[in-house]
């Protein structure tokens, strides 16, 4: 009994005293000098954001990136307020997807968007995204246009969710000089609440 409880103080004892090992020939600095524990970071450095991916285009134009925040942005119209960077064109044409020959109402406008890009139904009036609205915002100026056509193949330039053509069909006035001088513009744009 009497080295069970002698085996339990030196038990006691060594949990209660720090070890400190010592080989011979080292000192308390160790055999290579001073030991120097590495130091702790100061501060955390964040991972980098979401690679935006690079979108090409038929012009050779480089166009701004685009995130996968985006590009399910551009394929959900029920989700607004996500501005969509890219590139806008005019479309000069009378009869469109949504609307047939039927016309804009004066002074509303109309946008056509990348059927690639965005899913949207060609051949017929895509429920999904026709007659929703969407905010153009270009270097001149902002407007909200209703989607009214799909555009795709050359004629729409830029296979992405990023390009939009501005349909030239209200009263006369270039709807597209609102916007931005020239035939090519970078554009936001974003699907609002009619």
């Amino acid at each position: 009994m009497g080295s069970f409880i002698f085996i339990l103080i030196v038990l006691a004892l060594a949990l209660a005293t720090p070890a400190t090992a010592q080989f011979a020939g080292d000192g308390p600095e160790g055999p290579d000098g001073p030991f120097h524990p590495p130091p702790q970071p100061t501060s955390f450095t964040m991972p980098p954001a979401a690679s935006p991916i690079p979108v090409s285009n038929a012009l050779g134009r480089t166009p701004p990136y685009l995130t996968n925040i985006q590009l399910q942005a551009a394929k959900t119209p029920s989700v607004v307020g996500i501005p969509i960077n890219g590139f806008a064109t005019f479309q000069a044409k009378a009869t469109t997807t949504c609307l047939g020959s039927g016309k804009l109402t004066n002074g509303s406008y109309g946008v056509a968007l990348n059927a690639h890009g965005t899913g949207m139904i060609t051949d017929s009036a895509d429920p999904k995204f026709c007659g929703k609205c969407v905010r153009i915002m270009g270097p001149k100026g902002n407007i909200t246009a209703k989607v009214v056509d799909a555009c795709y193949g050359p004629s729409c330039d830029f296979v992405s969710p990023l390009h939009l053509e501005v349909v030239e069909m209200t009263n006369g006035t270039s709807t597209f000089s609102k916007i931005a001088n020239g035939k090519i513009s970078p554009v936001s744009w974003q699907y609002t609440a009619c």
